[in-house]
Formats: structure tokens, C-alpha cells, sequence
């Protein structure tokens, strides 16, 4: 299970995700913000297909706001 966040400065988030072992991770690459199409149920079909260690992990953030 993947969970996916905001992170970054307010106003200027990105969009990444936790994976099952906690990681962060740069999910920046596959979508431009956890909104909209990206949480209608196909968008989420696809984001369920991909592996979710294949994106770089990233250092903590300071501020984030969950998504899911």
C-alpha cells in the first residue's frame, strides 16, 4: 500500500508517496499533483500498477499535508 503526500514549502508542494517499508519517495515524475485525475478511480488504477520503490527517495520534509 502506498500513501501519498505533498511536500515541500506551502504553495510550492510536490507531489510523493510512503512506501511499505516508510520511505520517501520523488513521485514528482509520474504526476504533476495528487489532485483531479490523478485520485478518479483510473487515475489511482494506475498509480496501484506501479512499483512504488522505483521512484528516489527523498530527505523528510519540514511541512506536509497528507493526501490519502
Amino acid at each position: 500500500m502506498m500513501k501519498l503526500v505533498r511536500f515541500c514549502a506551502t504553495g510550492a508542494e510536490k507531489p510523493d508517496l510512503v512506501d511499505d517499508s516508510g520511505e520517501l519517495r520523488d513521485f514528482s515524475s509520474y504526476v504533476a499533483d495528487i489532485a483531479g485525475e490523478t485520485l478518479s478511480s483510473a487515475g489511482l488504477a494506475a498509480l496501484a500498477a506501479l512499483d512504488p520503490s522505483s521512484p528516489p527517495c527523498v530527505a523528510a520534509p519540514t511541512n506536509s499535508s497528507a493526501s490519502g
